[in-house]
């Protein structure tokens, strides 16, 4: 369970501040707020929080070790598009940033040789803004 007042990362709204829990319905809610938008705020059933992707920061360590490996793996284009969304969706609903990192590598290869496609773009978006917030959240030393 998350604390209030604690930051979490968001699968699709990056770094968010937990500012509150409420009950609504008999089922309690975490509200998020996400930095990128205060007046934005996100209601996250407790019980499927993990489900539904939000986890704990990584550490500034982590996160050096995290795009350290992933930039000297291996990450061959992956053709078949369906394997390659679901990849997208298990690798966020996990919080497996490794993998995330290394599917963005991936995508910013190809991007080079080729268009992506609507999905594969606005899941390189997606992550691309996330990672960048919880990179910059981490290393900037705000808690």
């Amino acid at each position: 369970m998350f604390q209030l007042g604690e930051h979490v990362m968001h699968p699709q709204q990056g770094v968010c501040k937990i500012t509150d829990r409420i009950t609504m319905d008999a089922r309690e809610y975490y509200v998020l707020s996400p930095l990128s938008d205060h007046k934005l705020k996100l209601y996250i059933p407790i019980l499927s929080s993990k489900k539904i992707g939000v986890r704990v920061l990584a550490s500034e360590a982590e996160l050096r070790s995290l795009y350290q490996e992933a930039e000297q793996a291996d990450t061959p284009w992956i053709a078949d598009r369906n394997a390659r969304f679901r990849l997208y969706d298990e690798s966020v609903q996990n919080g497996d940033l490794l993998e995330i990192l290394k599917l963005s590598k991936m995508l910013h290869a190809r991007r080079k040789e080729k268009l992506l496609t609507g999905r594969d773009k606005s899941f390189l978006d997606c992550v691309s803004r996330c990672t960048l917030s919880e990179f910059n959240f981490v290393c900037s030393g705000i808690s």
